[in-house]
């Protein structure tokens, strides 16, 4: 997916089916380390995010720090795209190959990081914060829904089944995670028992 000199992140967020039905053509051979490097990525892109958020500015040992700490987020997709990947037995491509190229998808979720770490030094406002995750949510399930077409070969229907469930796992993930570290339920709950 080197043919014209737009990276495959970006071509799948213009035209997801398109870019992987060029990845499935081509003759790449999926190695386990390119299916991790851009888990490992993300890893260390939230490390930045996160640092930038939480104190505006970037040091080695915050970023490490960070990085070791939200680690968990890209280990999660990396197990739910190989429960995808897994699901699907007529897949296209090697099962290195399909976990890579699900984390091709994974930009529009990294610019919206981008975004929320600028936001937040500025302004910090969890219901934006919020409300502008819906933007990566949607686009995701696109692109996601192109690839089960893509890669996966499963039909339209199934398509879209699946990437509507995984961006349900992904938002029931999310939430769990603000329940854990926030105890927002019990607080929910505070209000509603009062």
């Amino acid at each position: 997916m080197h043919g014209n000199g737009l990276s495959t992140g970006l071509r799948v967020m213009i035209d997801p089916a398109k870019a992987f039905r060029a990845a499935v053509q081509s003759d790449v051979r999926g190695t386990w380390w390119r299916a991790f490097r851009t888990p490992l990525t993300i890893a260390v892109l939230f490390g930045i995010v996160t640092s930038i958020a939480a104190t505006g500015r970037i040091t080695a040992w915050l970023v490490a720090g960070q990085t070791a700490a939200w680690a968990f987020v890209p280990a999660l997709q990396l197990l739910t795209a190989m429960v995808l990947v897994t699901a699907a037995r007529e897949r296209r491509v090697s099962f290195p190959r399909a976990v890579e190229l699900f984390f091709a998808g994974h930009a529009p979720w990294s610019l919206w990081l981008v975004f929320f770490a600028a936001s937040h030094t500025v302004a910090p406002s969890i219901g934006m914060t919020l409300l502008t995750a819906l933007v990566p949510l949607v686009w995701t399930a696109r692109i996601v829904s192109a690839y089960a077409r893509e890669v996966l070969a499963l039909p339209r229907r199934s398509a879209r089944a699946r990437a509507v469930v995984h961006q349900v796992a992904t938002v029931l993930l999310i939430v769990a995670y603000i329940d854990l570290a926030t105890a927002l339920s019990v607080r929910v709950m505070a209000m509603f028992g009062s």
